[in-house]
């Protein structure tokens, strides 16, 4: 119990030690005196849309795109305006600064969350708002950073677009790191609509974006909406030959995804594509992927469960040209279907392939205790229901059986007493 109760107070001095020296390089105060002029240019107050952090950034971004810091301080005077400093920190600017707590620099800016540094102590509080200050390391932007992290933002202007492979009807951010990842790029680079949620996925490679662009997670809302890319990276999702269970495979024409068995679920209250995954592994224990493709006609959905391996699902793939299925349910593809209005026309169904969760399909010795386990928490509700409702009708015939018995019995007492009187 010491043992670990030690490796527990190492492991959070660790996380304390590594936070402190994170925040150092984002978020610290100076003192004005400080200032390098030659490194810093002072933004007029009368050009900013308000007295906020945020503001001062949008500012130095669009008059020195190069800005890695900001600077920001206010305080009160008394019958005069407020004053509220801004200054773009152009790289190196803090290079020689004495670096301070925060202490100082905890007053609350004119408008906004974000702090500022108190003026009246001369004091600045400094903002890191690119990723290349945020963590300054050697490295390239992928060659630290998780693949599904999201690692920042950009606006297209200070983007490569010449090498980009474009994917207009992704669901999820999620699903375009790994679209990307199969496509052998480096970078997944999404611009969502935040009314209808789809998003926007476009594959980059390493040379389309440069680190000194990339501005920090803590200011991306400074960005307009409609200019807004987000970066993750696409090229170390794991093992190769892994899917992610929870993600499509693919997007694939329903007459080449060989399937084994099919079920069509109507009037359901949730829709999504683990219902089906959950409905295939019961209904086929070797089950590997599963299709699914949601009616919107008649509000059904319907699920192919199929053997099919990975390597068979990844051959279709790279033989056929990319499919787009657009239809969603549960937040995430299911299938699409192409109208046909004209004539001679033949409809095409495709089918959002889903993998199997776990080693469903591989372990042959895996027994569960439960086999309702891993179904859909409505499906083991309906199942329950029904068992409910089975047993308590089994009941109710019971007791109805034993009253006909007692009556009948009753009956021809009656009977043979008026036959054979005593």
């Amino acid at each position: 119990m010491l043992a670990i109760s030690m490796l527990q107070v190492f492991l959070f001095l660790s996380v304390l030690i590594t936070s402190t020296r994170l925040q150092q390089f984002q978020e610290f105060c100076v003192y004005e005196t400080g200032l390098d002029l030659s490194l810093l240019h002072l933004v007029n107050p009368k050009e900013l849309s308000e007295f906020s952090a945020d503001s001062c950034a949008t500012k130095c971004l669009e008059i020195r795109p190069i800005t890695e810091y900001i600077f920001v301080s206010h305080y009160e005077v008394a019958f005069f305006r407020d004053s509220f400093n801004c200054g773009c920190g152009l790289p190196g600017a803090v290079d020689s600064m004495t670096r301070l707590g925060l202490e100082g620099c905890e007053v609350q800016c004119p408008a906004g969350q974000k702090k500022c540094g108190d003026g009246t102590l001369d004091l600045l509080k400094v903002y890191c708002i690119k990723e290349s200050c945020e963590h300054p390391l050697d490295l390239a932007l992928c060659d630290y950073r998780e693949p599904f992290q999201h690692h920042g933002c950009t606006s297209s202007a200070s983007v490569n677009w010449s090498t980009a492979k474009s994917l207009e009807s992704l669901i999820q951010d999620r699903d375009c790191v790994w679209e990307c990842h199969r496509r052998n790029t480096t970078f997944a680079v999404t611009r969502c609509d935040e009314k209808d949620k789809a998003c926007e996925c476009n594959c980059l490679h390493e040379n389309s974006i440069k680190r000194e662009n990339v501005i920090s997670n803590k200011f991306c809302n400074v960005l307009p909406s409609n200019d807004r890319l987000e970066i993750r990276c696409a090229h170390d999702t794991g093992k190769e030959e892994k899917c992610l269970d929870s993600l499509p495979f693919g997007c694939y024409d329903a007459s080449d995804y060989l399937y084994n068995s099919s079920i069509v679920l109507s009037q359901q209250e949730i829709v999504s594509p683990g219902i089906c995954q959950d409905v295939c592994m019961v209904s086929l224990p070797a089950v590997s992927s599963v299709g699914v493709l949601f009616h919107m006609t008649n509000k059904s959905l319907e699920c192919r469960c199929s053997t099919m391996s990975e390597t068979d699902l990844k051959q279709l793939i790279s033989n056929r040209t990319e499919q787009v299925c657009d239809v969603v349910c549960g937040g995430k593809a299911c299938g699409g279907t192409d109208n046909c209005n004209q004539q001679n026309c033949t409809q095409t169904t495709r089918l959002s392939a889903y993998c199997i969760p776990g080693d469903h399909s591989t372990d042959e010795n895996h027994e569960k205790e439960n086999p309702n386990d891993d179904l859909h928490p409505k499906i083991v509700h309906n199942l329950r229901v029904a068992g409910q409702n089975m047993a308590t009708s089994l009941v109710l015939l019971s007791s109805l059986i034993l009253v006909v018995c007692i009556t009948m019995c009753f009956t021809l007492y009656i009977f043979k007493n008026k036959i054979n009187p005593i």
